[in-house]
């Protein structure tokens, strides 16, 4: 995998909460304990990136969107970034909205999903420490695949239908 670029991105107004580090997010949301981010990105097929993690992985051969923790002194958006960036290889330019609000997930831990648009789609390289294999699915594929927990497939499915208004 390549160094991380240094992320240069834009991000859609709605968002600036979000430009936070996550130890500052979750002063002001005491119920939970961790707080991870995501992305979904679609391509000009409407089609989303999904990943499947690794068969030594705590959550085997399930498949779900690029994403992970924060580390010391980044923005939620900047782990956004460079968990896409490190999982996949792409670059994400521009943070478009919130997916799915505040989910809870393992109990504590609150997962934030952002649509995004990358510089390009071409080229996914993944971390074969972390995953396996990807694909571009349609909602129609979504059912189909073990996601890594029914909230995060909420999540998936919600992404398709809030593209599909923009139309």
């Amino acid at each position: 995998m390549a160094l991380s670029p240094s992320f240069s991105f834009t991000y859609d107004k709605s968002l600036r909460p979000f430009d936070i580090t996550p130890k500052v997010f979750l002063s002001q949301r005491p119920k939970f304990d961790n707080v991870a981010a995501g992305t979904l990105n679609f391509n000009k097929k409407d089609e989303l990136l999904l990943i499947k993690r690794a068969s030594n992985d705590t959550s085997p051969n399930r498949w779900e969107i690029p994403g992970g923790v924060g580390e010391e002194g980044e923005t939620i958006l900047h782990c956004a970034a460079r968990e896409t960036f490190e999982e996949t290889g792409l670059i994400v330019v521009h943070f478009k909205r919130l997916v799915g609000g505040e989910v809870v997930t393992d109990g504590s831990t609150c997962k934030l999903s952002f649509e995004v648009e990358v510089k390009s789609t071409e080229g996914v390289t993944l971390n074969p420490e972390e995953h396996q294999d990807y694909l571009w699915v349609t909602k129609e594929m979504v059912g189909s695949l073990e996601i890594t927990g029914p909230e995060h497939k909420a999540t998936i499915l919600e992404a398709f239908q809030r593209e599909r208004k923009e139309e």
